[in-house]
């Protein structure tokens, strides 16, 4: 969509220009590795995923710009500063910097009483003090059953975005979330889109290392690479007794 119309990426090689009834746009967009990537007059260039959006900026916007994406600067600790200006300390679920950047059209109850893995309770509403981020009780559930349950989506988890911490949380917060929804069952698709969200995301980071983001980018599309080509190790990886 582009300002309420819709706007469709051909899946061709070239970059293509945004025209809408408003006119032209000051962008270019073109598929790479199965999401859309965007780039602006302003050097700022966006990769739209299925479940997970990457922002490239200029060194020149360093303390500009603000975002779920965090505080551009040479500083990590200022990196969950939320809409009103608030600083979140680094934390397991820094939900309320979260919640801070959701649209007027997205605000509404984030979560239940309960938060997805154990140990951790959430505000329903978007601002709130850290303090609701306390460790509470398991409640009810026997704790040998909770060990045995996280012990299966650790396990799983492993198996499917490997060891680095950042993805391993969020896959495990991720599969406790669908268990308490009573949706165990997508337990197996959903670790296959976070293979190839760890992937791509990978693949990205050594594209940065490697030569100017763009370039490489259009290389691989010429070379015929999609989404597929990273993940195709899952269902020999998944254990069904885990599922």
């Amino acid at each position: 969509m582009v300002n309420g119309e819709s706007f469709y990426v051909d899946p061709g090689l070239d970059l293509q220009p945004v025209v809408t009834s408003g006119g032209n746009h000051e962008v270019l967009v073109f598929r790479y590795l199965g999401c859309i990537v965007i780039i602006g007059s302003s050097k700022l260039v966006i990769m739209q995923c299925t479940h997970v959006l990457f922002v490239w900026a200029p060194s020149e916007y360093s303390g500009l710009l603000n975002g779920l994406c965090g505080h551009l600067s040479n500083n990590k600790k200022d990196d969950f500063l939320d809409r009103w200006e608030d600083l979140h300390p680094y934390s397991y679920h820094p939900i309320q910097f979260a919640l801070s950047w959701m649209t007027e059209d997205q605000l509404g109850p984030p979560c239940n009483e309960m938060c997805p893995e154990p140990g951790y309770n959430c505000s329903t509403t978007a601002r709130s003090s850290d303090k609701s981020e306390r460790l509470i009780s398991h409640g009810k559930k026997p704790k040998s059953k909770i060990q045995k349950i996280s012990k299966r989506i650790r396990k799983l988890c492993r198996r499917h975005v490997g060891k680095d911490p950042i993805f391993f949380k969020f896959c495990v917060f991720d599969l406790w979330q669908l268990y308490k929804e009573g949706k165990r069952n997508m337990w197996k698709e959903w670790v296959r889109k976070l293979c190839k969200i760890t992937i791509i995301m990978n693949h990205l980071l050594e594209l940065v290392k490697e030569t100017t983001l763009i370039l490489k980018m259009t290389n691989d599309l010429i070379k015929g690479h999609n989404e597929d080509d990273f993940c195709t190790h899952e269902d020999q990886n998944v254990n069904n007794s885990l599922l």
